[in-house]
């Protein structure tokens, strides 16, 4: 894998939440934003 950060935009939550918990099962750090959640979690 390359070093540093990686972006991925997607219009579906679901796949999102799908992929973020795929990557941190395998160890990778990861979270998604997204219109679900409120102005303090984004921080």
């Amino acid at each position: 894998m390359l070093p540093g950060v990686t972006l991925v935009i997607s219009p579906l939550i679901s796949l999102m939440k799908d992929q973020v918990s795929a990557l941190t099962q395998a160890g990778v750090k990861a979270t998604h934003i997204n219109s679900s959640l409120t102005a303090a979690q984004y921080l």
